[in-house]
């Protein structure tokens, strides 16, 4: 999927076009009714990006980001994975998508991020085995119970990508027995991970999401948000083991994020591919009774007036269920997007004089944060910081980065994000 090499003045690209039917086993990958590009293919690219820029097959991909799912149709969208980075064992890989027929001025999307890397001194794991998942196990789903379960909850797979036979688990583990299809084993030879066979590591972090308290399954859907560590050790020919190992520090059932260490192996136990610090996210089942657009399930953009005599904006409308409670301990985190205008100016010292009547100063009091923002395509536009910021908005990709880091930055502690846009008609 990596595609065509090309070369530019400052950096190294790939460049592909796919859709649901190029290559043929995307259909096969459903969010709900929607094509969506699996997060294992990604991960494919990043493989193969740093295999072939480095000329080696001892390479790994750290630091996978996903900011952005790649919803597909028949349509072609173009692929563009870019490199850069002056380190001859390092790169930065960043892969953009926009249709195929787009204008020029389109903007592209950018779905995935990562550093590639050069191994020098890799130990390859010991052999590893399910056994203890086997004996242990408090739950056991052949082919069919599994993919009914995963389908409840929103993941339908078609053929190809109904690789697991068999799952295990117990309280913080999952072995997974396969039987690749066909088609999947005959195309190995053209990935390092194909992402079939990468997806089913994901397919079997569902044996570790914590059961409910009543030991059912836990009815939420997962989606994968990012990685710290992919490392390939030999190429991948037929049927694998998967076992996941739950790190994340907290059991307890509906956890937003889970985070887990999985290894595929070969039949005799050997370690073919470890990935490390693999974050899924929650969708909750409410939110995907809102949409049958699965690009909305994890963030939504609801416009609201700003009442100056209230302490925070109030949803109104289908939505006015969710009008938004703070308690006394938390943080309002402010994004202030555009000019230095008197509005702005206005409605920062009236958030800074609620804070400051409700004593500030004082242990426990409830804080606000204010960021600003402002987009200037100015060569000159100064310089940008996680404080306060000014960015080219044709600048996409450093927008996006910027609002993450920003949000990382702030998340901790903060109950509520408020984000106002002031933007001048005249």
């Amino acid at each position: 999927m990596l595609g065509q090499r090309q070369r530019g003045p400052k950096s190294m690209s790939y460049e592909n076009r796919i859709s649901s039917y190029l290559p043929s086993h995307l259909g096969d990958h459903r969010v709900r009714t929607d094509c969506v590009v699996p997060a294992a293919a990604f991960m494919d690219m990043a493989l193969a990006a740093a295999s072939d820029i480095f000329e080696s097959a001892e390479v790994s991909v750290e630091s996978l980001q996903l900011p952005k799912a790649l919803f597909l149709d028949t349509r072609q969208k173009t692929l563009i994975t870019r490199l850069s980075g002056n380190s001859a064992s390092r790169k930065r890989l960043e892969i953009y998508s926009r249709p195929a027929d787009a204008d020029e001025d389109e903007v592209w999307e950018l779905n995935a991020t990562a550093s590639i890397t050069r191994n020098q001194h890799v130990q390859k794991n010991e052999r590893m085995s399910g056994d203890q998942v086997i004996d242990t196990h408090n739950r056991q789903l052949d082919h069919e119970e599994f993919y009914r379960l995963v389908s409840e909850r929103g993941l339908n797979y078609g053929p190809r990508y109904q690789v697991i036979e068999k799952l295990y688990r117990n309280s913080d583990s999952a072995f997974a027995v396969t039987e690749l299809p066909k088609e999947v084993i005959e195309e190995q030879h053209k990935y390092i991970l194909h992402p079939a066979v990468g997806d089913g590591c994901l397919q079997a972090m569902t044996g570790i999401v914590p059961l409910e308290e009543d030991g059912s399954y836990c009815p939420d859907l997962y989606l994968p948000i990012g990685m710290r560590r992919l490392t390939s050790f030999a190429p991948i020919t037929g049927n694998v083991y998967y076992l996941a190992r739950r790190i994340s520090e907290a059991e307890d059932v509906g956890q937003e994020q889970i985070e887990a260490d999985i290894f595929i192996l070969d039949v005799s136990g050997s370690v073919l591919a470890a990935l490390e610090g693999v974050k899924i996210q929650k969708v909750s089942s409410g939110q995907r009774e809102i949409s049958n657009n699965a690009e909305d399930w994890l963030y939504s953009v609801c416009w609201n007036d700003i009442n100056m005599d209230s302490t925070v904006p109030r949803v109104e409308g289908e939505n006015s269920q969710k009008s938004l409670k703070l308690n006394e301990n938390d943080t309002e985190c402010w994004l202030f997007v555009g000019d230095d205008s008197e509005f702005l100016r206005e409605l920062e010292k009236h958030i800074n004089g609620r804070v400051d009547k409700r004593g500030d100063n004082s242990e426990g009091s409830r804080k606000s944060l204010i960021t600003r923002l402002q987009l200037s395509a100015d060569k000159n536009r100064g310089t940008l910081n996680l404080e306060n910021g000014i960015i080219d908005p044709a600048d996409a990709a450093t927008l996006r980065a910027w609002l993450e880091d920003w949000h990382t930055r702030h998340s901790q502690g903060t109950k509520q994000f408020q984000i106002v846009i002031a933007h001048s008609l005249s």
